[in-house]
């Protein structure tokens, strides 16, 4: 008998604060994302997606 924590989901985290969005990019295959949760980018399923993304982080900070 599963007790009710193993059926449960965990819970979601809330989003950072915009004072982290100039330091740190979440990327995953739907997308790449501010820690606040601001959409950057589209989907990011390829080497060669990655490689622009990874240069054009390169030239400013995000919070600039």
């Amino acid at each position: 008998m599963a007790s009710e924590l193993d059926t449960t989901e965990p819970a979601a985290l809330p989003p950072a604060s915009e004072s982290a969005d100039g330091h740190a990019v979440i990327v995953t295959a739907a997308g790449t994302y501010t820690p606040s949760g601001h959409t950057l980018t589209g989907p990011v399923d390829s080497i060669e997606k990655l490689d622009k993304l990874i240069r054009w982080a390169t030239l400013t900070p995000l919070g600039a």
